[in-house]
């Protein structure tokens, strides 16, 4: 194959960069998609179950890395907290050596865990993000006369670039959504442990939190909604100017063209700005809450470490903790933003 490649870059007068080691076999689900497009269902609901069924075992792979690396990392505040306490319990001794050996093969683990997801989690991406536009290219092939009927070159041009890449974001943020309920859920359990007002304050801020992006979700929705379809249209004029460009020409409409294009771009960007605040009231919610949690918890942390209810190492394991919740936090925030969008995509693809 890569043979094949570089005849071909030959050909065309191209020198293509000397390539690494390559893998002999990938497993399955990291494979390059091959073989007939998929049979992707004409509604928008079934159309997803069954492209994310297409990726499970990625998905599923994806989800255990991604875990590996989130509860790793939710374990790092945990084991610096005990260290802490062991070095100025015991000073340099066996307990400090066991603490610091743990507290390194978390570190370890992360590294690996991150590393790992990097790979699978892209792999979902591209599984979703080629996935459906293999078959929406070859349903508008196969039924040409049909869809100049029912639907504009540049709506199917959007859908097969602009939509399927929302799919594939939203699909690769599915496995890290997961693993970060996993950690956000280990961070309260050894909060409570320690304190129960504290652990607290992240068993009752979270949902509160989450509930509050879903009411954002639908009007984000809505105007993401809009944006496309002006997107869909802007894409529609160019493509029909590429196609009669020589009559346009020969009859001396581009002046007709350019105002219906400038036209069109002003709607489009008008459709943008309205999505805009919606999308920097998450970005606001994002940055704002986990700074919310850290101070309540350092605050609430100070008062039961002067009423010796608390080590200091304890302390700062806690406040890890809250530096933490940060990253879920935002991808939940991105989450909402990203799959609204998805979910517009897939009732145009669909």
């Amino acid at each position: 194959m890569k043979r094949t490649y570089e005849e071909i870059a030959s050909r065309a007068g191209v020198n293509l960069p000397p390539l690494g080691p390559l893998p002999g076999r990938w497993p399955r689900p990291l494979r390059t998609l091959k073989g007939p497009a998929w049979p992707l269902p004409a509604r928008p609901g079934p159309f997803l179950k069954m492209l994310l069924a297409r990726r499970r075992g990625a998905l599923v792979l994806a989800t255990l890395t991604s875990g590996l690396g989130a509860l790793a990392s939710a374990l790092i505040s945990w084991a610096m907290g005990h260290t802490l306490d062991a070095a100025l319990a015991f000073g340099l001794s066996l307990q400090l050596a066991e603490w610091t050996g743990l507290f390194l093969l978390i570190i370890l683990l992360v590294a690996i865990g991150d590393s790992l997801a990097q790979l699978t989690e892209i792999s979902a991406w591209m599984g979703s993000a080629v996935g459906a536009p293999r078959t929406l290219s070859e349903r508008t092939s196969d039924r040409a006369r049909s869809f100049k009927r029912a639907s504009s070159a540049g709506d199917i041009l959007t859908a097969v670039n602009a939509d399927a890449h929302a799919l594939g974001r939203a699909t690769a943020l599915i496995p890290e959504l997961l693993a970060s309920a996993a950690a956000v859920v280990l961070v309260a359990v050894l909060m409570l442990r320690v304190s129960v007002s504290l652990g607290l304050i992240v068993i009752i801020g979270m949902p509160l939190l989450f509930a509050l992006l879903l009411l954002i979700a639908k009007p984000l929705e809505q105007r993401q909604s809009a944006f496309r379809a002006e997107q869909g249209e802007l894409t529609s004029i160019s493509t029909d100017a590429v196609q009669g460009l020589r009559i346009l020409r020969g009859i001396g409409g581009e002046t007709t063209y350019t105002r219906a294009y400038r036209a069109q771009s002003a709607r489009v960007r008008a459709a943008g700005i309205r999505v805009a605040p919606t999308v920097s009231l998450l970005a606001a919610i994002r940055s704002a809450a986990p700074m919310l949690f850290s101070v309540l918890v350092v605050a609430q942390g100070a008062v039961l470490v002067s009423e010796a209810r608390m080590s200091v190492g304890q302390l700062l394991a806690f406040y890890g903790y809250t530096v933490y919740l940060r990253h879920p936090v935002w991808l939940l925030g991105e989450s909402v933003e990203h799959m609204t969008r998805a979910w517009v995509g897939a009732k145009r693809a669909a």
